[in-house]
């Protein structure tokens, strides 16, 4: 279960337009806030990662600070090809300095984002002591991304605890270029451009078939068309078959004659 949009004010759903028509398709709108917990962790780990600063927000004070992370794993990403780009909402929360980073990971090791904080605007969210960065809202891309799988790892590069620095996040948006709806992986948007095929389907140069072509058979360890046995010489080619070798033939071409191989 994602988390889905309340779509709450005219700057939310302007954002969400530009994000969609200009930058891709959005697949996962993660404004407002309906929160599964299920699908997040946090290390060391957190009771509950819901906080407050002005909105609701993921971390916040005395919950996401020094040498801690929290990370979402998706586990049903469309199929998809190219950039990903991801969009989402950074908190900073009380007395960030110069040196305190914001770093955004995806599957574990690859780094998304590094940033510093905003000029402060004043106590907000945390404890009283410390006017807060404020917030910020961050763009950034994957370069190229297939897997129908994504991680994304939240944590902050920062030297005191979380009563005195802390950090949190939300309205994610996740935007994909989709695949034509018979690809499981692709590497373009048309029907010719599938690398591997969506349930019974088989490959066949960029697209995805069932049944294969005449002259091919359906390997289904593969999920792929291969040719028939083909030859200009006895035994001659299959015109449709079950398989490659000449044995596997089902009918043959012109001026050929299938022969029907019986035990007793």
């Amino acid at each position: 279960m994602l988390l889905r949009v309340k779509r709450t004010s005219p700057f939310n759903i302007l954002w969400e337009f530009l994000f969609c028509y200009w930058l891709g398709q959005t697949i996962f709108d993660l404004w407002g806030w309906d929160f599964d917990s299920s699908t997040w962790s946090s290390s060391p780990a957190l009771a509950d990662l819901e906080g407050y600063c002005v909105e609701k927000i993921v971390g916040g004070y005395t919950k996401l600070g020094k040498n801690r992370r929290v990370a979402w794993r998706i586990y049903d990403l469309p199929p998809h090809y190219g950039t990903v780009t991801i969009s989402f909402r950074l908190y900073f929360v009380d007395s960030w300095d110069a040196n305190d980073e914001f770093i955004v990971l995806y599957d574990d090791t690859n780094e998304l984002l590094r940033t510093n904080s905003n000029p402060t605007i004043g106590n907000v969210c945390g404890s009283g002591s410390w006017p807060e960065r404020g917030f910020s809202d961050r763009i950034a891309s994957i370069a190229s991304h297939q897997a129908h799988t994504l991680k994304l790892v939240f944590l902050g590069n920062l030297d005191e605890d979380e009563s005195n620095e802390s950090f949190g996040f939300n309205n994610i948006v996740i935007s994909l270029k989709l695949c034509y709806p018979t690809c499981d992986y692709c590497d373009g948007p048309l029907y010719t451009d599938c690398t591997a095929c969506t349930g019974t389907l088989y490959l066949w140069y960029g697209q995805c078939l069932n049944p294969c072509p005449d002259g091919w058979y359906a390997a289904t360890t593969t999920n792929e068309c291969l040719p028939c046995h083909s030859s200009v010489v006895n035994p001659l080619s299959c015109t449709t078959c079950n398989g490659p070798n000449s044995n596997n033939c089902l009918t043959c071409g012109p001026n050929s004659y299938l022969q029907v191989s019986t035990s007793t």
